[in-house]
């Protein structure tokens, strides 16, 4: 298979869930046929599954939430009155360090 070497370039990203859709369908159907990389899987599954362990878990701050509900609302009333549902898409950010204090 010519992409073989791209598909196993994109293992990490499928495990990971970061693929985009029909690059996660692409692995899908080549993990069907080839061994290799099913064996290549299933070694890195193991790393993906201990990530979360390996990272301390924090207590959200306690006013978190109402943070994240105000800065939804005032997008939302931004983007009020725009097209199909496709139209309002909106971003909030709000860094890291503020998320844990």
């Amino acid at each position: 298979m010519s992409d073989h070497p791209d598909l196993e370039n994109s293992v990490v990203a499928y495990l990971v869930g970061a693929a985009e859709p029909d690059e996660a369908e692409l692995m899908r159907v080549h993990l069907a046929g080839c061994e290799d990389c099913r064996r290549l899987v299933a070694r890195l599954q193991q790393v993906v599954d201990a990530l979360p362990l390996a990272v301390a878990e924090l207590e959200p701050s306690k006013d978190l939430k109402s943070r994240i509900m105000a800065a939804a609302t005032a997008s939302s009333q931004t983007h009020a009155g725009l097209g199909p549902a496709g139209d309002h898409s909106f971003d909030i950010r709000i860094p890291r360090w503020q998320c844990w204090r």
